[in-house]
């Protein structure tokens, strides 16, 4: 599901996440949960990428465990 929201990136990451926020709006609007529950999934995927790709380094840090 989410490579099908990827081809529309040359329209830009916020671009993208809106598309997919709408189709969570539409589906939900119509009742149908199995599918705003799986495009919730995809925008929390997309979301991770996103910042990710934008900060790379991320990828190498380590968070440390609070209070353990």
């Amino acid at each position: 599901m989410l490579a099908a929201y990827r081809a529309n990136l040359g329209r830009g990451c916020e671009s993208v996440r809106e598309i997919i926020l709408e189709d969570i709006r539409r589906f939900s609007e119509m009742g149908a949960s199995s599918y705003v529950d799986d495009l919730t999934e995809a925008l929390y995927m997309f979301d991770e990428e996103a910042i990710v790709n934008a900060y790379p380094h991320w990828r190498s840090m380590s968070i440390p465990s609070i209070g353990h």
